[in-house]
């Protein structure tokens, strides 16, 4: 009896494990350039700016949540640029193959250079979600690499998990 019960605590200990376990993702997303993009000057003789854009993106190597597959979405994004070094946060909602949706909220840092291509770095985490993606929750980085004509190309690693 000893053993049984032993058996089936290990057994349900595992499915417990599983249930709640986080699920590794990653994925590439291709960005056109911003629009609209608004950049205010703030004048402090440093060529400091501040950004408000939309962007929108399509996943040219998808991620697989809960069965589906993203396909494609938008981030607006506020920043600031302030000697060659960037810092940004938004939200970004994403769209699956099915019709469902997630949120995002992320930041990043980055450097950009005279002609406007550069780098970020950053973090990002999942806000929710819609339909299977419901209470969906999870982190991760990213990394952008940002071209001279507004185009992006992200690379984005994490985990998440649905209730």
């Amino acid at each position: 009896m000893k053993t049984r019960f032993a058996l089936l605590l290990a057994t349900g200990l595992l499915v417990s494990m599983g249930l709640s376990a986080q699920t590794k993702i990653s994925g590439t997303l291709s960005c056109v350039k911003p629009d609209p993009m608004n950049a205010i000057p703030v004048g402090d003789g440093e060529g400091s700016v501040m950004n408000l854009a939309k962007v929108q993106c399509t996943w040219s190597k998808g991620m697989e949540m809960a069965g589906v597959t993203t396909k494609d979405g938008y981030s607006v994004a506020a920043g600031e640029v302030h000697g060659g070094k960037t810092k940004d946060h938004g939200i970004h909602v994403g769209n699956m193959a099915n019709g469902d949706k997630y949120y995002v909220h992320f930041q990043s840092t980055g450097t950009v250079k005279p002609d406007h291509s550069g780098t970020s770095e950053g973090t990002w985490s999942f806000d929710g979600g819609t339909g299977k993606l419901k209470g969906l929750t999870g982190k991760g980085t990213y990394k952008s690499t940002n071209n001279a004509d507004g185009t992006s190309t992200v690379d984005v690693v994490g985990e998440y998990k649905t209730p």
